[in-house]
C-alpha cells in the first residue's frame, strides 16, 4: 500500500504540535473550505453529506485525504512519520458551525500502529498515554473540549479527534463512554492525583518477617507510578531520625498488620508517631493469623482494613487502590470547600 513520506527529524514529540490555528470551533463550511488545498465546489449547508449515525442531531462534514495537503500535512502529522495513503481528516458541523475534528489513520504492513503520532498529540496537552494491547490512546478533557485517540472497534484505524462540548447529544454520550473506558485502561498512578505537600504519596511500615508480602504491594505500587517510601532493607544508622522523616514527607502510611508487627517495638513506635503526626493512615492485614489486639488494636480502632489474605493480591491492590483515591478526593474537597460545595 502507497503512504505519504514526510521529511524526517529528531524527537518529534519534543518539536511538533498540531496546528489546528486555521481551522476554529464555530466556523462555517464557507470557512473551513476556503483553507483546504483543494477547495469544494460548493460547501452550502444543503450540498454536505449528512452524518447519520448521530442519531440525535442533524450533522454534516465534509472530508479529504491528508495527502492532499502536500507539504501542510505537518499540521496534522509529525515530519517524522509516514501514514497509510487511505488517512482521512473530517470537519463535522452542526447547526451550519464547526464543532468536531476527526483525523482517521488507517493500519496496514507497514503502519501497523501510530504510537509516534499519538505520543506527539498527548505531549501537546501534556496528557498520559494509555497502553493498550492494540498500541497507545490517550483521552484529556477541560471545561470546552475532549481531544482523545482511540482504536476504531474493528481495530483497522486510529482516531484522533478534537471536539467541542455541549453541541451534540450523541457524541457527548459518545465520549462520555471513552472517558469510562480511559479510566479503566489507566494504572491506578494515573488517575490519583498527588499531593504538592509531599514528597511522597505513600510510607509503608511493616515487618521485615513480613518481607515477602510486603515487598510485592511496595513493587507493585512503584510500577504504577506512585512515590513511596520503604526501609527495602534494615535500617541503619539514626533510624527514629529517618522513620520520623520518611513520616512527615508522606501522605499516606500503610500499616502492613501481623503479629510479628505488633510484636516489633520499632514497628509500634513508627505507628504511634504516625498517629500521633495525623498521617492518613491505611491498615492492610498481611498475615491470616493476625488478631487485632493490644496497642495496634486501639490505635487502628474502627478503621476499615484491606485484608491481603481473604482475597486474591489483585483484588486487595486495587481495593488499596480505591481506598487511596477516596482519602485523595476528601482532602482536595477539604482544602478547596467552597469548589466542592457547589
Amino acid at each position: 500500500m502507497d503512504h505519504v513520506t514526510l521529511r524526517k527529524q529528531e524527537n518529534l514529540s519534543d518539536i511538533w504540535n498540531p496546528a489546528f490555528n486555521e481551522f476554529q470551533f464555530g466556523d462555517s463550511p464557507a470557512d473551513v473550505n476556503s483553507h483546504l488545498p483543494n477547495p469544494f465546489d460548493s460547501s452550502k449547508w444543503e450540498d454536505l453529506p449528512q452524518a447519520h449515525e448521530n442519531k440525535e442531531d442533524v450533522v454534516k462534514y465534509f472530508w479529504l485525504p491528508l495527502s492532499r495537503f502536500g507539504d501542510k500535512i505537518t499540521k496534522f502529522i509529525p515530519p517524522n512519520t509516514t501514514v497509510n495513503e487511505q488517512s482521512y481528516i473530517c470537519f463535522l458541523f452542526i447547526h451550519q458551525k464547526l464543532y468536531f475534528i476527526s483525523i482517521r489513520l488507517f493500519h496496514d504492513d507497514t503502519h501497523q500502529n501510530y504510537n509516534d503520532i499519538v505520543e506527539a498529540y498527548a505531549n501537546a496537552v501534556n496528557t498520559p498515554i494509555i497502553e493498550t494491547e492494540h498500541g497507545k490512546e490517550f483521552f484529556y478533557t477541560d471545561d470546552s473540549i475532549i481531544y482523545v485517540a482511540h482504536f476504531h472497534d474493528d481495530k483497522s484505524h486510529i482516531l484522533i479527534e478534537v471536539l467541542q462540548k455541549g453541541h451534540s447529544k450523541s457524541d457527548d454520550n459518545t465520549f462520555r463512554q471513552l472517558s469510562l473506558d480511559r479510566e479503566r485502561k489507566l494504572s491506578p498512578a494515573q488517575t490519583f492525583i498527588p499531593s504538592q505537600a509531599h514528597k511522597y504519596d505513600i510510607m509503608i511500615s511493616y515487618s521485615h518477617r513480613d518481607k515477602e508480602l510486603s515487598h510485592r504491594i511496595y513493587y507493585r505500587l512503584l510500577e504504577d507510578k506512585f512515590r513511596v517510601w520503604m526501609d527495602v532493607e534494615n535500617m541503619y544508622g539514626p533510624i527514629v531520625e529517618r522513620m520520623a522523616e520518611s513520616i512527615e514527607n508522606s501522605e499516606f502510611v500503610l500499616l502492613l498488620m501481623s503479629n510479628a508487627y505488633k510484636s516489633s517495638s520499632y514497628c509500634q513506635l513508627e505507628a504511634e508517631y504516625a498517629f500521633k503526626y495525623q498521617a492518613c493512615l491505611i491498615p492492610l492485614v498481611v498475615k491470616n493469623d493476625f488478631t487485632q489486639t493490644g496497642w495496634l488494636g486501639m490505635l487502628v480502632g474502627l478503621r476499615h482494613h484491606i485484608d491481603f489474605t481473604k482475597t486474591t493480591f489483585d483484588d486487595a491492590y486495587a481495593q488499596l487502590c480505591k481506598e487511596l483515591q477516596h482519602f485523595r478526593t476528601q482532602a482536595i474537597e477539604k482544602s478547596h470547600p467552597l469548589k466542592s460545595a457547589e
